[in-house]
């Protein structure tokens, strides 16, 4: 609990993936005001009463999403443990599901609900035709590795795993460090 409880507080001090939607206007989850008071400590943490179950579950198969895509594309992946900062921009912050050994590249294991996954928001496998929501935490992730592809692997419903590949769009991150910058600077100030 208390590593969890480290790493809550290392999120305040930037703008991570998930957050980077939110900055963004895409996020169905957050408002940008809301997200605005949790980095001032101004609103009670979301997850101080636990994690909400559908996350749960996803942080708890991430490992079987990641070694079924190992498994599938020949490709070694490993946990990636530390936070990570944009040697640039420090207040960008990713915490990645798994690096690529041997590449420059990362992967970002998600869970799906069918019913959600099935409404258009998904294209074919090996697109980058995903959520506006999953597509600019990649691109944050990006931005602050320095990679310039991402996979992502989606397990829909628990029984069916979809592959995406999204390469790094320098136009969308120079609009998002931008929208970051100027959300940050308001938290700061």
């Amino acid at each position: 609990m208390e590593a969890r409880n480290e790493w809550l507080e290392a999120r305040k001090t930037g703008i991570g993936g998930s957050d980077a939607a939110v900055v963004c206007g895409v996020s169905e989850w957050k408002t940008p005001y809301e997200l605005f008071l949790e980095k001032r400590n101004e609103i009670l943490d979301p997850f101080a009463e636990g994690t909400p179950e559908h996350m749960r579950f996803g942080n708890l198969l991430e490992d079987v999403i990641a070694q079924e895509f190992a498994e599938r594309t020949g490709k070694r992946v490993r946990r990636a443990k530390q936070m990570k900062r944009h040697p640039k921009y420090d207040w960008m912050i990713a915490n990645i599901d798994r690096k690529i050994e041997g590449e420059d590249r990362l992967l970002e294991c998600k869970t799906a609900n069918p019913f959600a996954f099935n409404l258009g928001d998904w294209g074919e496998e090996g697109t980058d035709e995903v959520p506006d929501y999953y597509l600019t935490q990649v691109q944050h992730y990006l931005a602050v590795t320095g990679y310039d592809v991402a996979d992502l692997a989606v397990l829909v419903g628990g029984q069916q795993l979809k592959l995406y590949i999204i390469e790094r769009n320098e136009g969308l991150i120079g609009t998002m460090i931008g929208l970051e910058g100027d959300f940050w600077e308001q938290v700061q100030t």
